[in-house]
């Protein structure tokens, strides 16, 4: 994923600074192609779960970074779901997602 400019965004400018900040501090995870790789891991998916105020929105920005990417960097059944519980959640804060 490096070369792509929105695999190099920085977390910390789309996820609320709590969230960004755990990511990065326990799973050294600072960019959106290193939260999809991470997502890739069922045990660092499942930190990245807690680390969301719920799962679903944690799947829910697993599945827009995917999409941003074109879709392939993530499989998973659930990302449908998700992407309708993520729609419209945004807390209008310097591009932060309302997750």
């Amino acid at each position: 994923m490096s070369g792509n400019t929105i695999a190099s965004l920085p977390l910390r400018e789309l996820l609320q600074p709590d969230v960004a900040l755990a990511l990065q501090q326990m799973l050294g995870i600072h960019t959106v192609g290193g939260f999809l790789n991470a997502w890739r891991d069922k045990t660092a998916r499942r930190f990245i779960e807690h680390v969301f105020e719920s799962p679903q929105q944690a799947r829910a920005a697993a599945a827009t970074y995917a999409a941003w990417l074109g879709g392939a960097a993530v499989a998973s059944t659930q990302l449908p779901t998700a992407m309708r519980c993520f729609a419209g959640e945004h807390d209008g804060q310097s591009g932060a997602i309302g997750l």
